[in-house]
C-alpha cells in the first residue's frame, strides 16, 4: 500500500490524506456553506463563484444602467472564465501537487533516516494551507489591493466614485476582493510547494544518475507545470480581457500594452518554474558523482576490452569477436552511462516548459486574429512553410 503523506494522526480524518487541496478561501466557503469538510465539490463552487462574482454585476448593469461601469468584457474574462477556474484548479491542479509529493516516498527517494523530517515537512505544510491566519491575511491583502487601486480616484477627485454605477461598487467591494483572495490563495500554494521542495532537496536523496528520465529519478517532479497549467492560463485570461477590450475599441495594442502582456506572461511561467530549481543543487551533485563513478568504472570495462581485443597479439577472426559477449555487454554499460552525462541541469523537459506557454498564451490567440488581418498571418504562415 502507498505510504500516506504523514504521519497517522491519532483521530485521522477523511482528508488527513490531502494536502495542496486546501489554502484560501476555504474556511470563508465553508462558513458559507459553500463546502464541507471530506467534501471539495469544486464545480459547485466554482458556480458560485461566479454567481457571486460575475452575475451581479451583469444584471446590475443591465437593471440600472448609467454611471461609470466596468468593462464587460474584463468582467466576462475575470469572473467567468478566470475566477472559476482558479477553483477549479483545486481539484485539476492542487491533487497532482500532492500526488507530486507522495511520489518521492513511492519512488524510495527519500531515505529511511529522513522519512522522519519529510513527514515534518509535508505535515508543516498541511497546517499552514489550513491556516485561518494565512486566509485572514489573503483577504485583507485583497481589500488592500482594492483600496490602493482607488486611491488615486481619491486623490485627484472624488467626482469618479460618486458617478459609479451599482455594478462599479459590486465590482469592487466583492467581484474583485473574491478574485484577488482566490489569486493570493495560489500565490501561498505556490509559495509553500516551493518551501517543501526545498526541506525536501535537503534529505540527501537516493538519486540514481543512470535514470533514463535525465534527472536522477526526478524527473516526474517536471510534471507540476501541467498541473499549473490551469492556474497559469486563468491568470493569463486576466490581463488578455483587458487587451482584448484595447484591441476591440482601437482595432491596434499600444506598445506599452504589449509589453506589459509579454511581461505578465514571463512572470506567470517564471512563477511555476522557479519552484524547480531548488533541485539544481541536488542535480549537479548526482551529475559529478555520476561522473566520476561511472567514468570510472566505464574506463575499466573499456581497458579491459582494449587489452583483451585490441592489442592482444593472439590471431582472431571477425566472426569470434561479434560472438563474444564483451561487445554487446561493453555497448549496453555504454548506453547506460551515457545517461549520466545527458543528466539535465533542473528536473524539466522542454516539453512541459512549452504546455505551460502554450496555457498562457491560448488566451491571447483572439488578440491576434483580431488585432492582425488574415492576409499577413497566412503570409506569415506560408513563408515558414514554403
Amino acid at each position: 500500500m502507498p505510504r500516506p503523506l504523514s504521519v497517522a494522526a491519532r483521530d485521522p480524518t477523511p482528508d488527513d490524506d490531502t494536502l495542496f487541496e486546501h489554502g484560501p478561501p476555504e474556511s470563508f466557503e465553508r462558513r458559507l456553506m459553500w463546502t464541507r469538510p471530506g467534501f471539495s465539490g469544486a464545480a459547485r463552487r466554482a458556480v458560485i463563484v461566479a454567481a457571486v462574482a460575475w452575475l451581479p454585476v451583469v444584471l446590475l448593469m443591465l437593471i440600472v444602467p448609467g454611471g461609470i461601469e466596468p468593462q464587460r468584457i474584463g468582467v466576462h474574462a475575470r469572473y467567468l472564465i478566470a475566477a472559476p477556474l482558479l477553483v477549479l484548479a483545486e481539484t485539476v491542479c492542487a491533487q497532482r501537487l500532492t500526488l507530486l509529493v507522495r511520489e518521492f516516498t513511492r519512488a524510495r527517494l527519500v531515505p529511511e533516516q529522513a522519512l522522519g523530517r519529510f513527514d515534518h515537512a509535508v505535515t508543516s505544510t498541511r497546517r499552514l494551507l489550513r491556516s485561518r491566519v494565512a486566509e485572514s491575511l489573503a483577504w485583507l491583502a485583497a481589500y488592500a489591493t482594492v483600496a490602493t487601486l482607488l486611491q488615486p480616484l481619491n486623490a485627484h477627485s472624488v467626482a469618479p466614485l460618486a458617478q459609479w454605477s451599482p455594478a462599479m461598487w459590486w465590482n469592487a467591494l466583492v467581484s474583485l476582493p473574491l478574485l484577488l483572495t482566490l489569486i493570493f490563495g495560489w500565490l501561498w500554494r505556490v509559495a509553500l510547494w516551493t518551501r517543501l521542495l526545498a526541506s525536501i532537496a535537503r534529505l540527501d536523496l537516493q538519486l540514481v544518475a543512470t535514470h533514463p528520465d535525465h534527472a536522477a529519478g526526478l524527473g516526474f517532479i517536471g510534471q507540476s507545470l501541467r498541473a499549473f497549467a490551469i492556474v497559469a492560463f486563468a491568470l493569463a485570461t486576466i490581463a488578455a480581457g483587458e487587451t482584448m477590450r484595447q484591441a476591440m475599441t482601437t482595432d491596434s495594442l499600444s506598445q506599452s500594452k504589449i509589453y506589459f502582456n509579454v511581461l505578465w506572461a514571463l512572470g506567470i511561467v517564471v512563477l511555476f518554474v522557479l519552484p524547480l530549481t531548488v533541485f539544481a543543487p541536488v542535480l549537479a551533485r548526482a551529475l559529478r558523482r555520476g561522473i566520476v563513478r561511472y567514468g570510472r568504472f566505464a574506463a575499466d570495462v573499456a581497458r579491459v576490452v582494449d587489452a583483451r581485443w585490441i592489442q592482444s597479439n593472439e590471431p582472431r577472426r571477425a566472426e569470434a569477436a561479434l560472438a563474444e559477449p564483451d561487445f554487446s555487454a561493453t555497448t549496453d554499460l555504454y548506453s547506460v552511462v551515457s545517461n549520466v552525462y545527458a543528466l539535465r541541469a533542473f528536473p524539466v523537459r522542454p516539453r512541459e516548459v512549452l504546455m505551460l506557454l502554450a496555457a498562457v498564451a491560448l488566451p491571447y490567440v483572439p488578440i491576434v486574429l483580431l488585432t492582425v488581418p488574415p492576409q499577413v498571418i497566412w503570409d506569415h504562415l506560408r513563408d515558414v512553410l514554403l
